[in-house]
């Protein structure tokens, strides 16, 4: 997720209002609820990093003894600027600095005609929309439990088989048999699955008009996974006691 936000990440600032895109994190703040813009080097005492920090990906919250609570959106902890407003004070880090800020008090002076819409898109309050429809909710529980209940059923037949056999000739023949530790493979085999799956289908998810298309994702999971537990009982019960 951190590398798609990466991509996506950009500041756009108009005289209309600053636009800030990180992954599903959006705000679209009005030049109107702006009330300072500083370098973070003008601030003392110094601002503590959220916690989890990486080069690339300073994302989080923080607080801080004068300007209270924070909130970053930035790449590097060098040059960071603070865009305070009436709701909260976010902390970004344009590729230059000393511009970005001559250029928003530019603006700040100037005044907005056309002020943009205040928006606020976090992934909490994402996920919490996908939460809230019935059918989504239930189709993601399922999909993300079948693969744990595969788990479960694979560590209780393990131990009832030394040998089972991974699969089938041409023939229809079991092949050769292995110790019955690999039938691991297919619940992790299945994990992946799951995992791309549900990250596919939350991705479509954002967009109204595309919602058909992760119902379709997660279903089809569903059925998948469903075939990965009929063939771990297959592989099973046609190995040598």
């Amino acid at each position: 997720y951190r590398g798609y936000a990466m991509v996506r990440a950009s500041y756009e600032l108009d005289r209309d209002g600053l636009r800030v895109r990180w992954g599903v994190r959006q705000e679209d703040i009005p030049m109107s609820e702006v009330i300072w813009v500083r370098q973070a080097a003008d601030v003392d005492p110094q601002m503590r990093l959220p916690v989890f920090s990486a080069t690339g990906a300073i994302l989080g919250n923080a607080v801080h003894a004068d300007l209270g609570a924070l909130e970053f959106l930035a790449s590097s902890a060098q040059d960071l600027v603070i865009v305070s407003t009436i709701n909260k004070t976010l902390v970004l880090s344009p590729e230059d600095p000393v511009e970005f800020d001559r250029i928003f008090q530019r603006f700040i002076e100037m005044g907005s005609l056309t002020p943009i819409e205040p928006f606020t898109a976090q992934p909490a309050a994402f996920f919490r929309e996908v939460w809230a429809n019935r059918f989504a909710r239930t189709l993601v529980t399922i999909y993300a439990g079948l693969p744990l209940l595969l788990l479960v059923l694979t560590g209780v037949l393990i131990p009832l088989r030394e040998a089972v056999s991974l699969g089938f000739d041409l023939n229809g023949i079991p092949l050769e048999a292995v110790p019955s530790g690999r039938l691991l493979l297919l619940p992790v085999l299945c994990m992946l699955f799951t995992l791309s799956g549900l990250i596919m289908g939350f991705f479509f998810y954002r967009k109204p008009e595309n919602r058909a298309i992760p119902f379709f994702i997660w279903t089809a999971g569903i059925l998948t996974s469903f075939l990965f537990i009929v063939a771990t009982l297959v592989l099973f019960l046609t190995a040598q006691v």
